[in-house]
């Protein structure tokens, strides 16, 4: 059995249990990491809805403004959300 564990830090965890693991120290994401990051949400996104990856492509515009906003705020969590806005309102019906 293997077991995979993940921390923002592992300095709270006790020892004993710290020496059974094997610490693998993965970088804050940054812009440079935006576009295959953003592809692996988008591919999530159209399998959870059952679609075509190919319906959720994003322009330039959107594109330049997920990976600013990921430059500034470094969270994988806040880039899904920001994504799937995007793609929330790409698909709402306009006026």
């Amino acid at each position: 059995m293997s077991w995979i564990c993940t921390a923002n830090s592992i300095e709270p965890l006790p020892g004993p249990l710290r020496s059974r693991l094997r610490v693998l120290r993965v970088p804050q994401p940054n812009a440079s990491h935006a576009e295959p990051l953003i592809a692996s949400i988008l591919d999530d996104l159209a399998a959870a809805r059952g679609l075509d990856r190919r319906w959720h492509r994003l322009d330039g515009e959107e594109m330049a403004a997920l990976r600013e906003a990921l430059a500034q705020h470094r969270s994988l969590r806040i880039l899904c959300r920001q994504v799937e806005r995007v793609v929330e309102m790409r698909e709402a019906p306009h006026a």
